[in-house]
């Protein structure tokens, strides 16, 4: 799983809020827990550390395909 796109890792919209970033990263821990899954565990949480940071938020909105 790549972190080139977070919100495609995530499986949120590009404009979606922290709310619904926080809801889908504690859905996905939950599911994937991280003694069971440490690489999806790692993913989801480096895609849920960029979309928290505006700036690395707004660089992958940017970078973002359409």
């Amino acid at each position: 799983m790549s972190l080139k796109d977070p919100f495609s890792v995530l499986g949120v919209d590009v404009n979606a809020g922290d709310d619904e970033i926080k809801r889908r990263y504690l859905a996905l821990v939950r599911a994937f827990p991280p003694d069971r899954e440490p690489e999806l565990f790692q993913a989801y949480r480096a895609a849920f550390d960029a979309l928290c940071d505006e700036r690395k938020r707004l660089e992958a909105k940017l970078l973002h395909p359409d």
